[in-house]
């Protein structure tokens, strides 16, 4: 070796020693993901997040996070997905099954995304003939130039910018597959697809093809000349069995008769016996090119369909075209053409010494239209590079990737004592990331650290190695490693140093169930923080689709303890009351997110207002409401009732003035609030005039609707809802209080509500404005997030009052002031006395 100049050993021992300091070095796990991925895209947003779980990372931590989602590459539900044991599709998938990467490599689906809908999609076309619809953020490995030869991760957006060329995607190796037990020899086979009876046993064959012939018989299955100038039968159809002939028996078991098409067993055989099938089938119908291009001709369809999956699976690339058949002038029907580039395709001499590979027989062009919106879903698969093959012509596209998998790896690094807890809403969600980490150590041995052999599995392993040694010469070994748990199972071995909870809710379905709530909280308290060790680190990723979620409950009862960062997609703080956005944006701009998303992009996604406000801006409800939106309401300034000198209210000139009640059953600080509104009909217009909002016992709730009654003497009808104290309140008062009428409540809350929202979106409901009440922003609110708040009174007594003074008002006619009329001389005029005296005249 030349002085100086290092081994190729030598070299690659340099390069892993580098990538080794820079793992070491990396401060954030942003930055160890961009080492170990360079595909890495680290956006404002994932920076935050980066230094918010470093602070996270010391004793005590804890902290709760909600981002838009990152991902979301997405096909269509009905895109074709081989698997290890034939077909299925994105809609039908489950955990665990077995579907193939780029290099032709079994690989198990992981992660499957709720279903979604109203996302922008596309149509992605290959110059083949195949056609996907695909989500606009699905990712795709290539590349958009022959001379580049890096291939780089690209969107489906990316596909549909017009270039001189179009986007170039390399297919599928070979898949790799063992053998597999079938009932004919495939080589057999595609002859008698090729030129066999579809009854039987018979066979047309040329009669200098003898080298078929030979091979047939080497394969145990000899022919034999019948009387037929190029007919012959199959030697083995002659003998006969209790169920006919052994070779009509074969073809029977694979539901051949009558029916020739290539079974799902042949397509997902070993790439020897796919090559032996595709040579039977291009020995008997197939012409080869002086080029060495293969062309199979076939009159059925689903043959010609089976044979360009057949040389897909193979590792080459096949178009499909079709044409008229006809003989002698007669036009037999449509006719089938395969062609391809396919070195071994033959096994006849004369054909076999003509095939040929292509240099860019594997080289697939694509580019996208935009398309109508159809339900999509997206998968996680455990390849090596997150690839997977989609559609019957195998075209390699990328999974969906989680940053948050760096951290706890990060962690390790810096400290591989550390026991980690992954969990999540199942446990095959949790299982997910301790595989993606576990194979992220094993294929990157640079890191430093190595999983134990004898406990690797995905839901549980433990770290090999030990520490450099201390100044005794010990060297003590590593004693950390990672568990996964779904939240119906508790989380087992020794105390717990870092406890990851991501998603512990799985849809808004889940999210709206108490009982799965309650259940999720038992968890926290009785599963997961008992195996808490000294200083343990937790942190919560959720997206929030319920108030009273778990993290809704933990930042209720434990506030001080946590931080909080919510990265919303669209900045919604107002300046005006002192509130920032956690990136500095100004309010309205949107987030940028890690696949280039802007605003155009997102706007895509605001269809749904519930899906927006919880996925995208990480609050249980929009900000402007799901049903009763927040621009419905009109705000007034001007007082609408005035406080006569006993203290009483008067509302000037209204048709008709009433209570609506909301009781509670008990005054605990769980217990729902009671409520009493005063609303008010000037026309066609509902006034909200005042209300009572606490919790109360059942004798604070008598005080107060005596109290109300006094200070509002002009509500002569009070509506009480007719449950909960309800009805002992209306029992206890009959002969105190006058106008007490009893509410039966025959729909839901949902239902009510629905009834009475035409009111308030034509703008007939009227609210007061701040400066008048300071109460009314929490009314607001809890409408806003209806029914998805925490407390939904105030809605109730609403939809109870709008429905009675619009949905069933009552013309009231006053022919003089009532008694309690009693204004200071000059008020009426100075309030307007000829509408006062006009009124009431």
């Amino acid at each position: 070796m030349t002085a100086g100049r290092l081994s190729v050993w030598e070299m690659a021992a340099a390069k892993l020693e580098g990538t080794l300091r820079l793992a070491k070095d990396a401060a954030t796990p942003g930055e160890l993901a961009g080492i170990l991925d360079p595909q890495t895209v680290q956006t404002p947003a994932l920076e935050l997040i980066d230094q918010r779980l470093v602070e996270a990372s010391k004793p005590y931590g804890r902290l709760m996070v909600a981002l838009a989602p990152q991902e979301g590459k997405a096909l269509a539900l009905d895109t074709p997905v081989a698997t290890v044991d034939g077909w299925s599709t994105m809609g039908a998938l489950r955990v665990g099954d077995q579907v193939f990467d780029r290099n032709g490599d079994p690989c198990a689906v992981t992660w499957l995304s709720p279903v979604w809908t109203d996302r922008p999609c596309y149509t992605v076309r290959a110059g083949d003939g195949e056609a996907i619809v695909a989500d606009a953020a699905h990712e795709w490995i290539g590349k958009v130039s022959r001379n580049n030869p890096r291939e780089r991760v690209h969107e489906t957006t990316d596909l549909a910018i017009r270039r001189a060329k179009n986007f170039q995607i390399t297919g599928p190796a070979s898949l790799n597959l063992p053998d597999v037990d079938v009932p004919l020899d495939p080589y057999v086979l595609g002859v008698w697809l090729g030129d066999g009876h579809s009854l039987g046993a018979r066979l047309t064959s040329h009669l200098d093809d003898v080298a078929v012939r030979d091979r047939l018989a080497d394969a145990g299955w000899p022919v034999r000349k019948d009387q037929s100038k190029y007919g012959y039968s199959f030697a083995a159809a002659h003998e006969q069995g209790p169920k006919g002939s052994r070779f009509r028996q074969a073809l029977k078991q694979l539901d051949l008769i009558q029916n020739k098409h290539i079974p799902t067993a042949y397509l997902r055989g070993s790439e020897k016996q796919r090559l032996a099938l595709l040579q039977g089938l291009v020995d008997t119908d197939g012409y080869v090119d002086p080029r060495g291009q293969v062309e199979f001709c076939t009159m059925s369809r689903r043959i010609a369909e089976d044979v360009v999956h057949l040389v897909f699976s193979l590792g080459a690339k096949a178009t499909l075209r079709t044409g008229r058949a006809t003989l002698n002038g007669k036009d037999c029907g449509e006719k089938y053409r395969v062609r391809f580039f396919r070195k071994g395709a033959a096994h006849l001499p004369r054909k076999a010494e003509r095939c040929a590979d292509s240099s860019v027989a594997r080289v697939r062009y694509v580019w996208a239209e935009e398309s109508a919106s159809v339900p999509v879903r997206c998968i996680e698969v455990d390849s090596a590079d997150h690839t997977f093959l989609a559609g019957r012509t195998l075209l390699p596209t990328r999974n969906s990737t989680r940053c948050a998998m760096y951290f706890p790896l990060w962690l390790l690094m810096r400290n591989p004592d550390l026991r980690i807890a992954i969990a999540s809403y199942e446990s095959t969600i949790a299982r997910r990331w301790g595989r993606a980490i576990r194979n992220l150590i094993i294929s990157h041995p640079e890191l430093g650290l190595k999983v134990k052999g004898d406990t690797a599995a995905a839901h549980e392993w433990a770290l090999d190695g030990k520490h450099p040694k201390d100044s005794k010469g010990y060297e003590s070994p590593h004693r950390g490693g990672l568990i996964t748990a779904g939240l119906d199972a508790a989380i087992t071995g020794r105390p717990v140093d870092v406890l990851i909870i991501d998603d512990p809710v799985k849809d808004r379905a889940q999210a709206e169930s108490q009982v799965y709530r309650e259940r999720a909280w038992d968890w926290w308290t009785d599963a997961a923080r008992p195996r808490f060790g000294p200083g343990a680190i937790v942190v919560v990723v959720q997206t929030r689709w319920h108030e009273d979620d778990l993290t809704g409950r933990l930042q209720v009862r434990d506030a001080d303890t946590w931080t909080v960062l919510n990265v919303p997609t669209q900045a919604d703080h107002r300046p005006e009351k002192g509130e920032t956005d956690p990136l500095g944006r100004e309010p309205g701009e949107y987030m940028i997110s890690a696949r280039g998303n802007r605003m155009p992009d997102w706007l895509a996604q605001q269809k749904s207002p519930s899906t927006w406000a919880a996925l995208y801006q990480g609050k249980p409800a929009p900000a402007e409401g799901t049903l009763l939106k927040r621009p419905y309401w009109v705000y007034y300034d001007t007082p609408k009732a005035i406080r006569q000198p006993d203290g009483t209210m008067l509302a000037l000139g209204a048709d008709e003035v009433i209570q609506s009640w909301d009781c509670a059953f008990k005054d605990t600080k769980a217990s729902d609030y009671v409520v009493c509104q005063v609303w008010g009909r000037w026309g066609n217009d509902a006034y909200l005039l005042d209300q009572v909002h606490e919790r109360l016992s059942f004798t604070g709730t008598v005080e107060a609707v005596k109290r109300v009654s006094k200070e509002w003497p002009q509500t002569r009808l009070k509506l009480v809802e007719d449950k909960a104290n309800g009805t002992a309140v209306i029992d206890h008062l009959r002969r105190e209080v006058t106008g007490l009428v009893p509410v039966q409540v025959r729909d839901g809350k949902y239902a009510r509500a629905v009834a009475v929202s035409p009111f308030i979106e034509s703008r007939h409901a009227f609210i007061p404005s701040e400066n008048l009440s300071r109460w009314v922003q929490g009314f607001v609110d809890e409408c806003a997030t209806f029914p998805n708040s925490t407390n939904d009174d105030q809605v109730d007594a609403m939809t109870q009052a709008l429905d009675r003074l619009l949905g069933h008002p009552v013309k009231v006619l006053v022919r003089r002031p009532p008694q309690q009329l009693n204004l200071p001389s000059g008020v009426g005029a100075a309030l307007g006395g000829q509408v006062l005296g006009n009124r009431y005249r």
